[in-house]
Parts: structure tokens; sequence; C-alpha cells
């Protein structure tokens, strides 16, 4: 757990990561929509997406294997919802800088 302090802390990268992954997780956690649309492309086998909780810092450790875990649907649920017309165009182009991010 003192790795994730020091590395967050002393690696830009690192904390751009992070926080790329936080706004991952509310992206899809903000709608129902959107969260069951992710939730189809999940089988029982893959961690859902995790939420960061900056007083626990295991929660990136969380965070981090959930979204290694399940990368690819991620991604096929983020190119869904940037193709789906009748997604909004501020979800659809959000969705389109999300995989920029992962990728």
């Amino acid at each position: 757990v003192l790795c994730w302090v020091c590395l967050v802390g002393c690696c830009p990268e690192a904390t751009i990561f992070f926080c790329n992954l936080q706004h991952l997780y509310t992206f899809f956690s903000a709608s129902i929509h959107r969260w069951d649309i992710l939730m189809t492309h999940f089988s029982s086998k893959f961690k859902t997406l995790k939420r960061i909780n900056t007083t626990r810092w295991s929660s990136r450790d969380d965070a981090y294997l959930s979204y290694n875990e399940s990368w690819n649907e991620i991604i096929n649920t983020l190119l869904e919802i940037e193709k789906e017309n009748s997604e909004t165009p501020e979800t659809r182009s959000e969705a389109a800088l999300h995989i920029s991010d992962s990728c």
C-alpha cells in the first residue's frame, strides 16, 4: 500500500492514470443506462469497475486490477456508446475521449 502512495505522489504519469481511471468510473456510474451497457459486456468472471477512494489507498490497486482484467470489455462498451446515435453528442464525445485515454 505504501508503494502506491509513493508512486502516485511522485510520478505525474501515475497521477494522470489514476485520474483517468476515476473519470472512467464516473462516466459509467453517472448513468444507469451506460452502466447497464457496460454490464452486458461483462461476464461473471470479470470484476466491475471500481471507484478510487482517496482515503483508502488499496482502492487504487482494486481499481487498477478491475480495469486491467476487463480492459477489452470496457473498450468495446465505449466503442458501442460512441457509435450509438441515440446517445447525446456530449456522451459520444466523452466515450471517444475515454477510448483515446485508454489506448
